[in-house]
């Protein structure tokens, strides 16, 4: 994990204690001192902006997420299953009804900060959307026409957009758009590429491959 405190210009290697795989790095909106980092094996938690790291949970969890009201309030999904916290990651709960597989991409909206969608990879069984409309206490999978290609397992994204809650963008190697919650899903021109993240800044859909 690396740090920069001049708006990019130079970076310097923080301690975080792990070289396994690294899938997301996130910080409190209102408190630059407190990350979080999940990864092949663990999410670790850090509180003096990456000098020192804890590790809150074991397993592959490849995507996490802040509540977008409540920043107390986390959401977390892998290989383990999906997980939430209600004290700022120092605890987490399994969520039964949560998808479970081997990449799992989470995406919430300040549009309606009470639903949270899953994009899941996996066999026929465990792959597509899923939708939390009670803040991630419980999950229904969407009966979804989004198409996986093979390579979720090395490349995933998943955004939602902030200003309406049923339009979904999702990416694997071909991107898609959905105006319907996930249901059905339209090809949206945004790159034959590998697609490894998606998400809005400033009202602009961001993509990194």
């Amino acid at each position: 994990v690396w740090k920069s405190t001049d708006n990019g210009n130079s970076w310097r290697k923080t301690r975080a204690p792990t070289t396994d795989l690294g899938y997301k790095l996130i910080m409190h909106p209102d408190n630059n001192q407190v990350l979080f980092y999940s990864n092949q094996s663990r999410i670790f938690k850090s509180s003096d902006a990456g000098v020192t790291w804890t590790q809150k949970l074991y397993g592959s969890f490849t995507d996490i997420e802040f509540h977008p009201a409540d920043p107390s309030i986390l959401h977390t999904a892998g290989g383990e299953g999906t997980y939430r916290s209600s004290d700022t990651g120092e605890t987490w709960h399994f969520v039964p009804t949560g998808p479970a597989g081997l990449r799992i991409e989470i995406a919430v909206t300040p549009a309606d900060p009470a639903y949270v969608y899953a994009l899941a990879g996996g066999s026929s069984s465990t792959a597509g959307v899923f939708r939390s409309t009670d803040h991630g206490l419980t999950y229904t999978q969407v009966p979804s026409s989004f198409r996986f290609s093979g390579k979720y397992w090395y490349n995933l994204a998943f955004a939602a957009s902030p200003t309406d809650v049923n339009t979904l963008y999702g990416g694997e190697v071909l991107s898609y758009k959905s105006v319907d919650g996930g249901l059905n899903w339209s090809r949206e021109q945004l790159g034959d590429v590998d697609h490894d993240a998606m998400e809005f800044f400033n009202g602009y859909l961001v993509l990194g491959n």
